[in-house]
Parts: C-alpha cells; sequence; structure tokens
C-alpha cells in the first residue's frame, strides 16, 4: 500500500506530498484495525502510527530506532532481504521503553521457568 502511494508520486505528482493521514487510516484502521480489542489500545495503535508515519520517515537520516533507518530505494526483493537479513534485532528501545526492562523480562522468565521445573521435579 505504502509502495504504491510512494510510486504514484513521480511524473507529473512528483511534488505531491504522499497521504499520510491516509496511510495512518489504512493501516490503524483497516489492516490492523481488527485486534484492536478497546479504546486504549486503539489509543495506543493511533498514538504509535503518528509517530512513525510522518514526513520525516523518508528522510536519509531518520530513525525508527537506534541502528534502524528506513530503507529509501531498491526493488521489492531488496525492501524483502532487508527486512529479513538487516533490521536490527527486537529490544525495548525499539518499542520506546529503556533498555534494561529486558533485564527485568529475563528474570521474571527464568524464574517462572525454574519454579515451573520445580513443581515437575516434586
Amino acid at each position: 500500500v505504502l509502495n504504491n502511494q510512494l510510486n504514484a508520486r513521480s511524473g507529473a505528482r512528483a511534488n505531491e506530498d504522499a497521504p499520510l493521514r491516509d496511510l495512518r487510516y489504512i493501516f490503524g484502521e483497516i489492516m490492523y484495525g481488527g485486534h484492536i480489542t478497546d479504546k486504549w489500545d486503539r489509543r495506543a495503535n493511533i498514538t504509535y502510527l503518528d509517530v512513525i508515519i510522518t514526513p520525516r520517515l523518508t528522510d536519509d537520516e531518520f530513525e525508527l530506532f537506534p541502528g534502524f533507518k528506513t530503507k529509501q530505494d531498491g526493488t521489492w526483493d531488496d525492501y524483502l532481504s532487508y527486512v529479513e537479513n538487516d533490521i536490527p534485532p527486537e529490544s525495548p528501545v525499539a518499542f520506546g521503553m529503556h533498555a534494561n526492562a529486558e533485564i527485568n523480562f529475563l528474570m521474571s522468565e527464568q524464574r517462572d521457568l525454574f519454579n515451573d521445573l520445580l513443581s515437575i521435579g516434586g
């Protein structure tokens, strides 16, 4: 969808702005909308889209989070390769959280794992 909208901005339409508001609606309400469970989920979704889908998205130096720049050009296969191979691993920073949030998560996971193992072993 985004690729089609951006490609339409060539030739006589090269100076037109991409319809970011429309793209946010398509992504948030149509494509993801069925997964929203309540008003707070919708509010979080709209906020993320307002922060991410901006005119800065196509700037060469724009990073969604440290180490994750927007790919500016290439073929479909280039984009696919970028997504599969070059995107940094998920981290709390990618979701706007402090880097130490992962430490708490991992400690909680290991505590649950060992409690489960102990309960099975008797």
